[in-house]
């Protein structure tokens, strides 16, 4: 197993709460669980440590990553700041095969709520806004994006679950896609103005629920 796989599967754990915030990750019992060994585990401890996921400290090994509200709250102001960026970007050159692309993905989005299972849709959603930030073209914005979202996942599981949330998370997202087909980068940046609004009191709702989970104890 390659240091990628492992770190593909620790990620999951830790996305998964099935390891908690500061629990030690011990590289020789992840090595011996995965059939790997101790480099190819600490490899994949610094892969998740750039993520944000991971603290490795010295002489004392690597634990997940405990997020406080203030750093929780500042990471997603970052957030909206940056995918407005990119949200404007994509609506600037968003050609006719872009958008055929985000209407079918947007479209399988629509398809997942109906379905029932809120976790699938934030992830179906999250692909929507994937396609829409690789629009824009802007690498270094894209990359980012997707180490902020990592780091804010956790919590990210527990506002998903909120009544109603699904259905506002691709409300939102559908009214910046129309606004990147009709190729108007001022309606597509209010549009992702309202839902940042929206992610940040369901982000409130979820620190408040989500307890010493994160720090709120």
């Amino acid at each position: 197993m390659t240091s990628t796989e492992v770190c593909a599967k620790l990620r999951e754990l830790i996305l998964r709460e099935a390891v908690l915030p500061s629990e030690r990750l011990v590289e020789s019992v992840y090595a011996e669980r995965f059939g790997t060994n101790r480099n190819v585990v600490r490899r994949a401890l610094v892969m998740l440590e750039r993520e944000g996921l991971v603290v490795i400290e010295r002489n004392k090994g690597a634990h997940v990553r405990r997020i406080n509200p203030k750093e929780a709250i500042e990471i997603t102001e970052v957030r909206s700041a940056l995918e407005t960026l990119l949200v404007r970007h994509a609506a600037e050159r968003a050609g006719e095969d872009d958008k055929a692309v985000l209407r079918q993905t947007l479209q399988a989005a629509r398809q997942t709520l109906a379905q029932g299972s809120a976790i699938e849709v934030g992830a179906a959603a999250r692909r929507v806004r994937e396609q829409i930030w690789r629009i824009s073209a802007h690498e270094t914005g894209r990359q980012i994006m997707l180490t902020l979202n990592s780091q804010l996942i956790r919590i990210w599981f527990h506002a998903i679950l909120q009544p109603g949330r699904p259905e506002q998370i691709l409300d939102g997202i559908e009214r910046v896609v129309k606004a990147i087909e009709a190729n108007r980068p001022a309606d597509a940046i209010e549009a992702i103005h309202a839902y940042h609004a929206q992610s940040m009191t369901a982000l409130t709702h979820a620190l408040e629920s989500a307890g010493a989970v994160f720090d709120l104890a």
